[in-house]
């Protein structure tokens, strides 16, 4: 939350309320948080550079192909907001049937 206090501050973004869930808030990036991260996009580049490590172009996507994969997987468990007590249950029972409409899907 600090971190997008200073960026509201800086007037990078603005926050408003969800219209579809008051306890959510949306946060949306203004031209001046456009310029500013455009500003910093080489030194962007180069970490992610360093991060990728010696990857190649292949393995990149593949990871990127991954990565969605999963976020595909995990977001409508998170926005569920469901409460910790049950997240492991909730999450287990997500993949079961994942995994159930994988094998309907595949014969």
């Amino acid at each position: 939350m600090q971190i997008i206090n200073r960026l509201i501050e800086q007037n990078w973004v603005t926050q408003k309320d969800s219209l579809k869930d008051k306890r959510q808030k949306v946060i949306s990036i203004t031209q001046s948080g456009i310029s500013a991260l455009e500003m910093q996009m080489d030194k962007i580049r180069l970490a992610t550079d360093i991060v990728s490590g010696n990857l190649t172009s292949n393995e990149k996507m593949e990871l990127i192909r991954l990565l969605k994969k999963l976020n595909h997987f995990h977001l409508p468990i998170y926005e569920k907001n469901i409460d910790s007590k049950n997240l492991l249950n909730e999450a287990y029972e997500h993949l079961h049937s994942s995994r159930e409409m994988n094998k309907i899907s595949s014969n």
